[in-house]
């Protein structure tokens, strides 16, 4: 989350950093943001939006379990955060900012492997 976070503070913050020029790769990162937020903040700062759609700039990886489950990791805001969205704040859906990629375990490589043979 807090590479997620930089990352919007640098391209909102200090447009002397080349968008182009900017790479994050997080693992298991939980949501930081509801959709509400996220279309205000890009419509705010086109940069964040040239970033976020641009050519593989944000990536995000997530691991699945042997029964396919995604790591807890990830879900872990919404969970927290549709209890408060009784209290107010939270106005949207929670979001990610990007599509996840997923990551095997290590039994799964192996069997993923043993079908190609």
């Amino acid at each position: 989350a807090l590479a997620t976070l930089l990352a919007g503070d640098v391209i909102v913050n200090h447009p002397s950093v080349l968008v182009k020029k900017l790479h994050v790769w997080v693992y298991g990162s939980p949501q930081i943001a509801d959709d509400t937020f996220l279309r205000s903040a890009m419509n705010a700062a086109p940069r964040l939006k040239k970033f976020l759609r641009g050519n593989g700039r944000f990536n995000r990886f997530v691991t699945l379990s042997n029964r396919c489950k995604v790591d807890a990791i990830v879900d872990v805001t919404k969970a927290a955060l549709s209890e408060r969205k009784k209290l107010g704040g939270v106005h949207g859906s929670v979001v990610h900012f990007a599509e996840p990629r997923y990551l095997l375990t290590d039994a799964q490589s192996s069997s993923a492997a043993h079908e190609l043979d």
